[in-house]
């Protein structure tokens, strides 16, 4: 009984110190709050992640991951947006006990925030979602936000299942660039024949403008038609590399390269004229390459 009354005389001291001026006062009160893992202390809390200084409101998101209190996941949501990379992959972490559904959205969007946190993402999606993986992230295909959409593709990709297949074609679709190169990657990873067509027809849109970022969706195209290997792709990437950007011949060089046929090694073979001195050195490599497997 005596511990319980000094712990509550604990929690109103540090809940008082909350509201002192001096922001340094602020911060002890928050860390030893969160070092008490007292549920009582989770609202104010909360308030505190409203703090105009930034140790404030870190070390809050760093006690209210302690306490583990689920009134915690909207606000450790919130968070996401200000908070550092450190603090962030602790509130995913967090977020991940939870196993709460309306945490995939956010997690997912911290893909294309910070690239460095796709350790920490992955991760944490396929703990949250578990063997329902795929059935939560193929409806995200669709949110109004692209970079959940691409944060869906991206994992989709790296898991590599062929039911994304169809849905990751649809993607490809979309108007938007972005979210079109990050659908030709992941189908580049699933290795799936049903995704030749849709990635040759990429290659063959021309750009509408200067400003059009087409370069970047025809790259991951051929990269992907390189990674699946079917010789339906031979003669598009070709084309692409006799008559692309610098870029697209670049990449369309390292497709060829991949896929076994003799009509990309003759390519390759006349591409060791092209004016781009990194096109020449690739398929120079290639053609090496290509000699000594045989």
């Amino acid at each position: 009984m005596m511990e319980t009354d000094e712990k509550s005389r604990k929690l109103h001291q540090l809940l008082q110190a909350l509201k002192d001026e001096n922001w340094r006062n602020r911060n002890k009160a928050v860390k030893e709050l969160g070092e008490l893992r007292d549920p009582r202390a989770v609202e104010p809390l909360i308030q505190a992640l409203r703090d105009r200084y930034s140790d404030v409101k870190n070390n809050a998101v760093s006690a209210l991951i302690k306490i583990g209190d689920r009134r915690a996941i909207e606000p450790l949501i919130q968070a996401l947006e200000y908070t550092p990379y450190h603090v962030r992959c602790d509130i995913i972490s967090a977020l991940e006990e939870f196993r709460d559904e309306r945490v995939v959205k956010p997690i997912l969007r911290q893909l294309y925030d910070d690239p460095d946190m796709k350790g920490p993402v992955i991760i944490a999606i396929l703990n949250i979602c578990g063997e329902n993986t795929q059935e939560l992230l193929i409806p995200a295909l669709k949110d109004e936000d692209k970079y959940v959409r691409m944060g869906a593709i991206w994992i989709l990709g790296e898991i590599g299942d062929a039911k994304a297949a169809e849905p990751l074609i649809q993607a490809l679709k979309e108007e938007d660039r972005e979210v079109q190169e990050a659908a030709a990657e992941a189908l580049g990873k699933l290795h799936d024949t049903r995704a030749v067509e849709p990635l040759i027809q990429i290659l063959k849109i021309e750009k509408t403008s200067s400003w059009d970022s087409l370069s970047y969706v025809q790259n991951a195209a051929a990269w992907a038609l390189g990674k699946i290997g079917d010789v339906r792709a031979v003669e598009p990437l070709i084309q692409a590399l006799e008559g692309g950007d610098v870029q697209v011949r670049i990449e369309t060089a390292r497709a060829l390269a991949q896929i076994k046929d003799l009509r990309a090694i003759e390519a390759l073979r006349r591409a060791q004229k092209d004016p781009d001195e990194l096109v020449r050195k690739i398929a120079k490599k290639a053609l090496e390459e290509s000699h000594q497997s045989h």
